[in-house]
């Protein structure tokens, strides 16, 4: 492996793409599309080979390429399937990586909460162990000098998690989340289409 070079220049950060090199979530991207693909009424096999000769198309070309070869009419609009793969990933994403929500969280959290004396950090609990020790490196390493508590509770979905202090709180809830897009994208395709959005 060979160094790498930073170029010259004035940067504020650098962002590593880590997914297909150091993460290989391709598998995981191909299963999404398979069961979103026959979800919306695909009778063709979403083979792997298949799959790969669109790797890095958007899902609109995608869609329509696939249409095009077998003689399809997927829905018209490429954001319903768009929106079907990524229910159907973001499970299989997080249970492959169920601390990386949970510890960005921490980081957003623990650079503004220098001052609050006290703070309390709630996760699942099948993942309070493996999660306590990153959660309070991020705090220490933010120079976080408070009381900090981590708590397991069963109600809290694996990959979310509450972070709360004296005035107020964040919360990652990643049910809440997909809601909100399956409103917002309902409204948009009910735009599209000229039918008003249901409710």
């Amino acid at each position: 492996m060979s160094e790498f070079e930073l170029p010259a220049g004035d940067f504020a950060g650098f962002i590593f793409d880590c997914d297909g090199t150091l993460a290989d979530s391709m598998p995981l991207y191909h299963r999404a599309w398979q069961r979103a693909l026959a979800d919306h009424g695909a009778t063709f096999e979403f083979t792997w080979e298949l799959f790969m000769s669109r790797a890095g198309m958007s899902t609109a070309l995608t869609v329509e390429g696939l249409n095009a070869t077998f003689g399809t009419a997927l829905e018209a609009e490429a954001v319903e399937v768009s929106v079907a793969v990524a229910r159907k990933l973001a499970p299989e994403l997080i249970a492959a990586e169920p601390l990386t929500e949970v510890v960005a969280l921490a980081k957003r959290c623990f650079k503004e909460l220098i001052s609050a004396p006290h703070v309390v950090a709630r996760v699942n609990d099948s993942l309070y162990a493996s999660v306590r020790g990153p959660i309070e490196d991020v705090a220490r390493a933010r120079g976080y000098e408070g009381r900090l508590v981590v708590l397991g509770e069963p109600e809290i979905q694996i990959g979310d998690c509450r972070i709360e202090w004296a005035d107020g709180g964040l919360t990652r809830d990643r049910g809440a989340t997909e809601a909100a897009i399956a409103e917002m994208v309902g409204n948009y395709v009910a735009a599209r289409r000229g039918k008003p959005a249901q409710r």
